[in-house]
């Protein structure tokens, strides 16, 4: 098993084909009651933005319009499945299958379905900001290593988190 985002679709499916072995996905499994499965999980590992200072920004908005525009996806996806940034909630799996695996095809569909039904969540790396994101890898590892307490770790995590929302660094996240 290898937790993965749909960004590794490509090398991954490679690397089975040459192994011999077959690939398979599955939703990580909730981890307390309460939680749907499948849940799954959103992030990126990049942001495209149009800089605040742009002499051209009407043009920039056009380019990210079309980058994020279904006839660019159905392009796009052929050649990198899961490289690209995926439509959350309107996936025409009939059209996807024609340029991608089935795999990767029901991964998708599957995907959109649960963020339709609003089971998802938010990656670390995407929605959390800097310092916080820091330490909840930095000080997980204290913890780990008996070198401070669980509550010690979430009492400075929520203190770092605090601090960085005061001061405007959280990511906004996106409407439910």
């Amino acid at each position: 098993m290898a937790p993965n985002g749909t960004f590794s679709f490509d090398f991954m499916t490679k690397a089975f084909a040459q192994t011999g072995q077959q690939l398979g996905v599955v939703a990580l499994p909730s981890l307390r009651d309460g939680v749907p499965y499948p849940t799954y999980e959103i992030g990126i590992g990049s942001t495209m933005s149009i800089n605040k200072g742009s002499i051209n920004p009407d043009a920039a908005a056009a380019v990210l319009n079309y980058m994020y525009s279904d006839a660019f996806y159905d392009k796009i996806s052929k050649d990198w499945p899961g490289d690209w940034n995926l439509p959350l909630t309107s996936v025409d799996a009939a059209k996807l299958e024609k340029n991608v695996s089935p795999l990767f095809a029901n991964t998708v569909t599957s995907f959109s379905k649960g963020v339709r039904d609003g089971n998802y969540g938010y990656t670390t790396w995407t929605y959390w900001p800097p310092a916080t994101e820091d330490y909840l890898i930095r000080g997980i590892e204290q913890v780990w290593l008996g070198k401070i307490t669980v509550a010690q770790y979430l009492q400075t995590m929520q203190d770092t988190f605090a601090k960085e929302l005061k001061e405007g660094k959280v990511p906004p996240l996106p409407p439910r």
